[in-house]
C-alpha cells in the first residue's frame, strides 16, 4: 500500500505544513523557532525531488537548511540579509527544477500533479521571504498591521492568487516590487503548467484512440 505513494509527497506535506502552521500557531509558544523548523523540514524534504547524481545542488540544500536554523540568531545581524536571499534562491531554483520534471512526464500522473501542486506553493513560500526581507528592511513596508509571520504568509498567498482582499498594502518600494512580482510570476506559472498538463492529457488520449 505505502509503496505506490509518490516521494514528492514529502515536499508537498512539508510545504502545507509552512503555510497552514505559520497561521494556525501564531501566538503560541511554537511561533517564535515556528520558521526555522518549517525552512528547514521543507529543505530537507526537496530530496525527494533532486536526482540522486545531482550532489552539488544536494550540498546547497543542506547549507540552506543549516542556514536556516540559524535565522532567530541572525535576525538583528547584517548577515540575515544574504541569508534570505540564499534560501530564497535555492527555493526559485526548486519551483525551475519542478517545472523541468513536469515538461519530462510523458504523461499526466500522480507524481506530475504533486509537482505542479509544490511548485506553485513553493512560489508562495518565495513571496513569504521575500516579504518578510521587505518587513526587515522596513517595519512599515506592509502596513502598520503586519508584525508577524501569519500575516505575511496570509498577504503573500493572496498575493500570488491574485486575490487580494485589500486590508494589507504594500507601502515601501521594495514590497511593492515583490507584489508585483507575485501577481505575474503567479499566474504565469499556472499558465504554463495548465497548459503543460492539458496537452499532456490530450496527447496521451489520442495516443490511446
Amino acid at each position: 500500500m505505502f509503496r505506490k505513494i509518490p516521494q514528492q509527497i514529502v515536499l508537498l506535506i512539508a510545504l502545507n505544513f509552512f503555510i497552514f502552521g505559520a497561521m494556525l500557531l501564531n501566538k503560541t509558544i511554537f511561533s517564535t523557532y515556528f520558521i526555522m523548523i518549517s525552512l528547514a523540514t521543507i529543505l530537507i524534504s526537496e530530496f525527494s525531488i533532486i536526482e540522486r547524481r545531482d550532489r552539488f545542488f544536494q550540498w546547497v540544500v543542506l547549507i540552506a537548511a543549516f542556514l536556516s536554523i540559524l535565522l532567530p540568531l541572525l535576525a538583528k545581524t547584517p548577515y540575515v540579509y544574504p541569508v534570505y536571499v540564499f534560501i530564497i534562491t535555492v527555493f526559485f531554483y526548486t519551483v525551475i527544477l519542478l517545472l523541468l520534471q513536469i515538461t519530462k512526464e510523458r504523461k499526466v500522473s500522480t507524481v506530475l500533479i504533486i509537482d505542479a501542486i509544490s511548485g506553485f506553493l513553493l512560489l508562495g513560500v518565495v513571496l513569504v521571504l521575500l516579504n518578510e526581507l521587505a518587513f526587515i528592511f522596513d517595519a512599515h513596508a506592509l502596513g502598520e498591521t503586519v508584525g508577524n509571520l501569519a500575516n505575511v504568509t496570509y498577504y503573500s498567498f493572496s498575493t500570488l492568487t491574485t486575490i487580494g482582499y485589500g486590508d494589507i498594502s504594500p507601502t515601501s518600494d521594495f514590497a511593492k516590487a515583490v507584489s508585483v512580482f507575485g501577481g505575474i510570476v503567479g499566474q504565469l506559472y499556472l499558465t504554463i503548467v495548465i497548459a503543460f498538463i492539458v496537452g499532456k492529457f490530450t496527447a496521451s488520449k489520442k495516443s490511446k484512440d
